[in-house]
């Protein structure tokens, strides 16, 4: 999978909505800072899998904080949104932590 093709998949809304910067592209995965201080996430990698889904993952301060795995690729641009938006983990109560 190539830079761009992964990031139109996402969606340059989606990232910008969740201030998306600073992009590392590795073997299967992209992987991105994002500016989301309401609830501390720091980072975001979409991984794409052998089963040709995505998994997302979040992190704050380098610590995995939560994960949604079999998300295909007319959805992952919602997926990136919703969670790097709290209000939209339908009713979902995450605690950051200090």
């Amino acid at each position: 999978m190539d830079y761009n093709t992964m990031r139109s998949q996402i969606g340059m809304m989606n990232l910008g909505a969740v201030g998306a910067h600073k992009f590392v592209l590795g073997d299967n995965y992209l992987d991105f800072r994002v500016k989301l201080v309401c609830n501390r996430i720091d980072r975001m990698r979409v991984t794409l899998t052998g089963g040709d889904d995505y998994t997302l993952e979040l992190f704050v301060k380098g610590e995995l904080k939560k994960s949604r795995e079999r998300i295909y690729c007319d959805e992952i641009g919602e997926a990136v949104y919703r969670m790097g938006t709290p209000s939209l983990w339908s009713g979902e109560g995450v605690e950051w932590g200090g």
